[in-house]
């Protein structure tokens, strides 16, 4: 989430984490799916194992989004209806 007022980040919104890398000059992995469709496999261990890396500040982010979204809520508001007054 961005201000209004001057761009800055206010709070974090969905979390992306990267697995793996590939040579670049390559095809990468999720071009390849139509020849190879276990290109982009990703087993249980290696996802626990790399948001284990991740994991409180993914819970800590979103705890401080969800805090802001709360206080600009007004009561009987709900989060789609205060985004489309906005638009």
């Amino acid at each position: 989430m961005l201000s209004k007022t001057n761009g800055s980040l206010v709070a974090y919104g969905t979390p992306v984490v990267i697995f793996d890398d590939y040579s670049h000059g390559e095809k990468a992995p999720w071009k390849r799916l139509d020849t190879d469709p276990h290109a982009t496999i990703v087993s249980v261990a290696q996802i626990e194992e790399m948001l284990s890396q991740y994991l409180q500040s993914i819970l800590g982010r979103t705890r401080q989004r969800e805090a802001l979204i709360g206080q600009l809520l007004k009561p009987g508001d709900d989060l789609q209806t205060r985004t489309q007054s906005q638009d």
